[in-house]
């Protein structure tokens, strides 16, 4: 796509400066989507603004598919191990968290000892 002017978002946010040819990442395009999910969070569903989130959102969403659509299944195979990763490890982050919590929850208390009145 050639383009002689600065595209805009519905917000006057600049989305592309004349003369920019940098083609987004997977990574940027989803920094995106994350932020018109948020606007679209604010000003909730009823507003006129709602609809051309949806839109973007949905562009952006076609877009990524694209880039995913010409990589080699090696490529994929690598964003899908590393995915997998990070997911164990935010799951032993978390369980850590909650063993935390437990341990400081629980009290310490000194150890007595109680004799059997049987004796």
């Amino acid at each position: 796509m050639k383009s002689y002017s600065n595209s805009y978002d519905i917000d006057n946010s600049l989305i592309r400066a004349a003369g920019d040819t940098h083609k987004w990442t997977i990574e940027e395009a989803q920094e995106k989507m994350e932020y018109y999910r948020k606007k679209l969070i604010e000003v909730g569903e009823k507003s006129p603004k709602a609809t051309v989130y949806a839109t973007y959102m949905r562009n952006l969403s076609r877009y990524i598919m694209g880039l995913y659509a010409m990589m080699t299944p090696d490529e994929l195979n690598a964003i899908i191990e590393k995915h997998k990763q990070e997911n164990l490890n935010e799951q032993v982050k978390t369980a850590i968290e909650d063993l935390k919590k437990e341990v400081e929850g629980d009290e310490y208390t000194e150890f007595e000892e109680v004799k059997d009145n049987d004796e």
